[in-house]
């Protein structure tokens, strides 16, 4: 299975994070190239689909089933509406849609939070 990390913006996004403009940007400085038409956010040797939807974008595994890379990551925690954002969890079956139901929804204060936590008990 395939995962997801869906993202719904607070509106408006203090950071500016929201605005196509802005992510572009983003992705720049951390030295990333999104290929808008194919959706592949890659830096050479990581990379993963993202797709921005207007108040939605979504961040998608790569085929390999490679793991998201930080910069999925440190985007999302760059996000300011901590109290607003939405973070939700989802797997893509095999065919190519997605389950019915997420697995978990997180306001970006509590993804960050359960972040936090894993990065935590890792170390």
């Amino acid at each position: 299975m395939t995962e997801i990390v869906a993202i719904k913006y607070a509106e408006p996004e203090p950071s500016g994070l929201a605005e196509i403009e802005n992510i572009r940007e983003f992705f720049r400085l951390n030295k990333y190239i999104w290929d808008e038409d194919s959706g592949v956010l890659s830096n050479g040797s990581e990379s993963c689909i993202f797709s921005y939807l207007g108040p939605f974008s979504l961040f998608k595994e790569n085929d390999s089933g490679d793991v998201f890379p930080d910069v999925v990551f440190n985007y999302i925690i760059s996000l300011s509406d901590k109290d607003r954002t939405i973070v939700s969890m989802i797997e893509e079956d095999d065919s190519g849609w997605t389950m019915d139901e997420t697995l978990a929804d997180f306001y970006l204060k509590d993804f960050e939070a359960n972040l936090r936590k894993e990065v935590n008990s890792k170390e």
